[in-house]
């Protein structure tokens, strides 16, 4: 016989939409780093590159120098579960790393991004470092902001570029398809506008 708490139909709570940088503040926030500093221009290379592959935080700690190749624009990280997975980055990102090594100096690690902290300098970030200066990023430009917001605009900001699911899921590294949808559940409908048919056609 089943308890009757068993047989009682709880309503489900809708889960609280997650944080996703829109268009504006994706180019207010890679347009709010000083690059003529060497924190500014390591700032705006793990935002930059944050975008264009979705990384998580600790990918982006563990990431090396020697895993990364600026002229075929792709690197490679151990991901969540261990493997080996590849990335691609735009050409501007690869500017931007190219003129981050300039203010690099070689340290006792083979980490793409060190820290600049007085008890971490010139090491790899931590995951709580890191977590701490993207936050102090969010602030900057009045939001709030976190490592895995990069993820979720990555798959949200591809997608609205025209990127086609199965892509956005190859280069961002999911396993199916469904967490792509779920990444990009931020999507509004006006996102439709340029991709209208009666407007395109009109270009023909």
């Amino acid at each position: 016989m089943n308890h009757p708490a068993l047989l009682a139909r709880l309503k489900r709570i809708p889960s609280k939409p997650q944080r996703v940088l829109s268009k504006d503040l994706a180019l207010k926030l890679l347009a709010s780093f000083d690059t003529s500093t060497a924190a500014g221009s390591r700032d705006l290379t793990i935002a930059a590159l944050a975008l264009d592959t979705g990384l998580r935080c600790s990918e982006l700690c563990r990431l090396s120098l020697d895993d990364v190749d600026l002229i075929e624009r792709h690197l490679q990280v151990i991901v969540k579960g261990g493997q080996w997975k590849m990335a691609i980055f735009s050409q501007q990102t690869a500017m931007y790393i190219s003129a981050w090594l300039h203010f690099r100096v070689p340290k006792n690690t083979t980490a793409l991004f060190i820290s600049f902290h007085h008890k971490r300098h010139g090491q790899a970030f931590t995951r709580e470092g890191l977590q701490g200066l993207v936050k102090s990023w969010g602030t900057r430009i009045g939001i709030k902001l976190s490592p895995h917001d990069f993820r979720r605009s990555f798959a949200t900001l591809t997608t609205i570029f025209g990127a086609p699911s199965r892509v956005v899921q190859v280069a961002g590294r999911w396993e199916n398809i469904d967490m792509v949808e779920h990444y990009t559940e931020s999507i509004q409908a006006d996102e439709i506008i340029p991709y209208l048919p009666v407007a395109n056609l009109s270009k023909i």
